[in-house]
């Protein structure tokens, strides 16, 4: 890209991001091609991204706490793209953010904290303020890079639910059994017609 561009990554507070939406509301979405979330988010990565929340934040509902870390390992993340970004000590500052992907983690995470822990009761506040997220953020003024960077973050192919069954355990051990035997056991969707020969 242009030398005005910079891409910066690392990891950000999954609070923080929805104190953002808190103050920008809508308006934050308004580069995100896929924002087509209701208030209700029980289907989907949504009900995933609650279920999550639940079992790191809220120990009466699942008789556990988890570890505020785990999240990153089960959600991609948050993309956005800001005019201008600066460091200021540990704290990034964004000046007119945008998120272009990642706004249903954000919209599921304000749901679960601000509607169906309102009053805050069941939630563990500290558990909460430590969930953290990968964050991606974009300062660039090239709208034609924007838009090819928002297009490519956004063309995920559909997984049936079939295919997520593909590594477990009984799974890997058919693959495994069949082997032994001399037979291929496709437990990956199209992989037989993937292999090289």
């Amino acid at each position: 890209g242009s030398s005005d561009t910079v891409h910066l990554s690392g990891f950000g507070y999954l609070a923080d991001l929805v104190d953002l939406y808190q103050t920008y509301r809508e308006a934050l979405f308004a580069r995100n091609v896929r924002y087509f979330l209701s208030n209700k988010q029980e289907k989907g990565p949504a009900k995933y991204i609650r279920e999550t929340l639940r079992r790191i934040c809220a120990p009466a509902k699942t008789n556990a706490l988890g570890n505020p870390a785990e999240f990153a390992f089960y959600h991609n993340g948050i993309t956005l793209h800001a005019a201008k970004a600066e460091m200021k000590g540990d704290l990034l500052e964004l000046r007119s953010p945008n998120v272009i992907n990642g706004c249903q983690t954000i919209k599921a995470s304000y749901l679960f904290r601000h509607v169906e822990h309102s009053t805050g009761k069941g939630i563990d506040e500290e558990a909460w303020k430590s969930v953290v997220v990968p964050v991606r953020v974009i300062v660039t003024p090239d709208d034609n890079l924007l838009r090819q960077v928002t297009v490519g973050l956004n063309r995920q192919n559909q997984i049936r639910p079939s295919a997520f069954r593909a590594n477990e355990p009984e799974q890997i051990n058919l693959q495994n059994r069949f082997a032994k035997a001399g037979v291929y056991y496709e437990r990956q969707d199209h992989a037989f017609k993937n292999i090289r020969s």
